[in-house]
């Protein structure tokens, strides 16, 4: 048998079960309730605090109208982005065609009549 009477325990209904007889010390922590702070009053028509409320609705405003410019402009920076890679490719392509026509006119008959 248990004898754990001391530690806040009792033996349960059954021989195997053992059940609180007080409340142990850490439930206590956890059971009372936190101290309610009083809310700091602020007067709302303080002319202060509104225009500091109005100079914070602005920057909001101010800063939503920067992310909207920098999307537009993201965007058209992907547009470019998309356009010079094109415009590589073009160019790999007409410099491999100027070095076939270059190869072609070397080996011409025109060419070899006039050497």
């Amino acid at each position: 048998r248990w004898d754990l009477k001391d530690a806040g325990f009792d033996r349960g209904d059954e021989d195997l079960t053992v059940g609180w007889r007080k409340m142990p010390d850490f439930m206590k922590n956890i059971s009372t309730a936190a101290p309610k702070k009083k809310p700091s009053r602020i007067p709302k028509e303080d002319p202060e605090l509104q225009r500091a409320e109005q100079a914070c609705k602005e920057l909001e405003r101010e800063g939503r109208m920067l992310s909207l410019k920098l999307m537009e402009s993201r965007g058209a920076v992907n547009a470019l982005g998309l356009r010079q890679q094109e415009l590589r490719s073009e160019l790999g392509a007409v410099a491999s065609e100027e070095a076939d026509v270059e190869r072609g006119l070397r080996d011409g008959r025109a060419i070899q009549q006039l050497r």
